[in-house]
């Protein structure tokens, strides 16, 4: 870098800092390059001064000596704007509330003129650039672009969209925000990073700072100064270590200090810090006052240790934080903030999604590849219809790769944790393996299914995806040279079988995985724990209740999160096989361990309330189960979750039987507004149009109800639940529908087939038996 620019590059760094540390950091540049330091010096002075340019003493900054620039002040004018008082000042420009009323209406705006003696290329260049990427961007959350041009003084300017707010560091200290209240922060700047993004436009000066909160909590982007429009491939290639780099170095990623490529991962890495930042109230490196040369040099040696770690090892540690800080934030944040761009989030939306998924308490896609967390995520995976058999084998060729990949990354983080030469020898062996099943698991299936790909199959006609699958399943039976691969395969092949409802196959397939893993693995490894668990699911699933459950409970060991989803699964066992009783002990059971073992307001122990609460409900509890459904509502309020659509549908059935269909509306009305509004493609929400419907029939609305019941039937179609009770509860309302225009025929056959369903379910005698063959007689 020539001297002209590590200048530049030092004014901008410093510009923004108030006097102390400014006069810290221009003392130890001093120190180390005085010739600089005194360039730089004379460029802060300079820009403060009313009566002198900037430039002087640099060749490459044109100011006539004779016409020295006008200082703007309160009651100025600048583009049909009047200035009102300074808002703050950065590496390029100075910001000021202004207004302009036309035809009797007053706008205010933020309105940014170049600092007064700044007339470089690069700073034009910088300053014009700005103008025309705010200009391209639309969302609620940026500052958007209003107007701009040139004052008579010959200085740039824009205006842009006010905000009224506080800085967001500033806001956490002052209002000391919960865990999750600051992650619902950082996603909301997540969505306005990823618009951008989307766009090609990388920020690259993320820094709490540039994030205002306003009056109402809500969090605005601002300052995209040296954002950066990127080719095609989402990399810039112009700007490398000879550019200018305006950059803020606490949170600049890696590539910004090296000069390297930027990309969209550039934002994440800042992302990513600031999310340290709220976490634990300081950054995870200390940059103050490393030169550029030397800055380079730490960034390369920089290791990051968790959130939560960072926040044990010092005494002014939030205890309330600790406790909300769980191992997926932690491996969020340690995602986010690697030091390969491509090992991190690849763009914002990744990293929004991810921590969106924190809060409603569903499984990370950074999470390591544990125990505990295969549990998590294969119940949830059996909670919901499994789509087709093709769509199926597609995730599974990526999901494997991820899994694999991921306990890869868990056993490095180990073994620098544990500083072990031994550890880490074995790391890199069990990395090297992994990455090599990794291939071996993708060419396996790629070689099977290539039979089905009508392009590749030559003159010979092409299998059927189910004749292929067949194939595939005969092939793993062969594979006795690999047995770690014989696993991985057994195993997912038997979830696809489930996904099926062959559970005599799944069943078959589970045993083969769990005998040949408990020969190969030791036994707390995670792939006996998972075939265990499928092994009871499935026993579930197959109608072996009774032995499905100990099975489970073998798996999942003594850690809480594993207890309450065992407990879950248990109560929904019960609860299919008819014994209400037993079902809403076992969800008491889940719901104190949730109560003992999470944040006061938490996902699992909103989910037990409600499941607790239904069950009490059905066994004649009602105020009681009531009491823990409006719980469970209020709880789920707080969390700002989609979820509360469950304890909302349960509170409408209820309101519909005790006060009749206007106080069901009510909640039915609520549920689906929360559908509509964020725009949720979920079973849920196909359950609560269809409920909607039935309510809407009885109330007279014949022909829209009827609309909407049909309009559920095919979304619950589409979505694999043909054979599900949530579709039988879409034909009862269809039934109700036509028996309110008149056609009873076709009301008692729609109704007949809701029966048919139902008992097919359901043991008898059952309440949902008895509830759909009471409403034919109706009919």
């Amino acid at each position: 870098m020539n001297t002209e620019r590590e200048a530049l590059a030092w004014f901008d760094r410093l510009v923004e800092l108030d006097a102390e540390t400014r006069a810290a950091e221009l003392a130890n540049l001093r120190a180390q390059n005085e010739a600089l330091a005194t360039q730089v010096a004379l460029m802060l002075d300079r820009d403060v001064e009313p009566s002198g340019p900037l430039d002087r003493g640099l060749s490459a900054l044109h100011l006539a000596e004779a016409s020295p620039p006008k200082v703007i002040k309160a009651g100025d004018q600048i583009g049909g704007f009047t200035l009102g008082h300074p808002l703050g000042r950065g590496g390029m420009g100075e910001v000021w509330l202004a207004e302009r009323v036309k035809q009797g209406f007053g706008q205010r705006v933020a309105l940014k003129v170049l600092h007064a003696g700044l007339v470089h290329p690069d700073l034009n260049r910088r300053f014009l650039q700005e103008c025309r990427i705010l200009a391209q961007l639309s969302h609620p959350r940026i500052a958007g672009f209003i107007d701009g041009g040139v004052s008579d003084e010959g200085r740039p300017w824009y205006a842009m969209a006010f905000v009224e707010g506080e800085p967001l560091n500033t806001f956490v200290a002052r209002t000391r925000p919960d865990v999750r209240a600051r992650i619902r922060l950082l996603v909301e700047i997540a969505e306005p990073l990823a618009h951008a993004q989307a766009q090609l436009i990388v920020h690259r000066d993320l820094k709490p700072s540039n994030i205002l909160v306003d009056a109402e909590g809500h969090a605005h982007l601002l300052d995209f100064g040296i954002a950066k429009l990127l080719d095609a491939e989402g990399f810039d290639s112009a700007e490398t270590a000879t550019g200018l780099r305006a950059l803020s170095p606490a949170y600049a990623a890696p590539e910004q200090v090296l000069g390297e490529r930027i990309s969209t991962a550039t934002d994440v890495y800042s992302l990513g810090l600031i999310l340290y930042e709220l976490l634990t109230g300081r950054l995870p490196h200390d940059r103050r006052g490393a030169r550029l040369e030397l800055l380079a040099e730490q960034v390369r040696r920089e290791s990051f240790e968790p959130p939560s770690q960072l926040l044990r090892k010092h005494d002014d540690g939030d205890a309330s934080l600790v406790r909300a800080i769980d191992a997926d934030l932690d491996t969020i944040a340690m995602k986010a903030t690697q030091a390969d761009p491509n090992r991190r989030y690849q763009n914002a939306q990744q990293f929004g999604e991810d921590l969106t998924r924190w809060l409603e308490g569903r499984p990370i896609l950074a999470q390591a590849d544990t125990a505990t967390y295969r549990l998590r995520k294969f119940v949830f995976r059996h909670r919901l219809a499994v789509g087709s058999a093709a769509v199926t084998l597609l995730a599974l060729i990526l999901g494997l790769a991820t899994a694999l990949w991921q306990a890869n990354e868990a056993r490095q983080a180990r073994a620098r944790a544990e500083a072990s030469r031994l550890f880490a020898e074995q790391a890199l062996a069990d990395s090297r393996e992994s990455q090599a099943r990794t291939q071996r698991v993708k060419q396996f299936l790629m070689d099977t299914f290539v039979t089905a790909d009508p392009l590749q199959a030559g003159s010979e006609k092409p299998l059927s995806i189910t004749e292929a699958f067949d194939q595939a399943l005969l092939r793993v039976d062969t594979l006795s040279e690999d047995p770690k691969l014989q696993v991985d395969l057994w195993d997912d092949f038997g979830e696809i079988r489930a996904g099926q409802g062959r559970f005599d196959e799944s069943q078959a397939l589970f045993d083969k995985a769990l005998a040949q893993a408990e020969k190969i693995y030791p036994e707390d490894h995670p792939a006996i724990a998972e075939a265990l668990v499928n092994r009871g699911v499935i026993a579930g699933y197959a109608g072996d209740n009774l032995a499905g459950a100990p099975i489970t409970q073998s798996a999942v060991g003594n850690e809480a999160p594993n207890l309450v989803l065992m407990f879950d699964l248990m109560a929904e066992i019960d609860y299919k096989d008819g014994r209400l009783a037993e079902a809403a002990a076992t969800n008491l059971r889940q719901l104190d361990i949730a109560r003992r073992n999470f944040p006061a307001a938490h996902p699992w122990t909103a989910s037990a309330l409600t499941d607790v609460g239904w069950n009490h409900v059905e066994i004649g509890e009602v105020e009681r189960g009531i009491a823990e459904l409006d719980e469970a509502i209020e709880m789920y309020d707080q969390l700002d979750s989609p979820r509360v659509l469950h304890p909302l549908r349960f509170r409408a059935i209820i309101a519909r039987n005790i006060k009749g269909d206007a106080a069901a509306r009510v909640y039915f009305d609520r549920a689906w507004t929360v559908c509509r509004e964020r725009a949720i493609t979920h079973l849920q929400c196909d359950i609560i149009r269809a409920n909607r419907a039935g309510v809407m029939a009885t109330m007279g609305e014949g022909q829209a109800a009827l609309d909407e019941a049909e309009a559920a039937l095919v979304d619950l179609e589409t979505r694999g639940a043909i054979k599900q009770s949530e579709y039988a509860q879409g034909l009862e309302s269809k039934a109700l529908a036509l028996a309110g225009l008149g056609r009873r025929d076709d009301a008692i056959a729609v109704q007949q087939q809701a029966v048919e369903l139902i008992n097919s379910l359901f043991p008898d005698p059952h309440p949902e038996r008895e509830r759909v063959q009471k409403n034919l007689r109706k009919l």
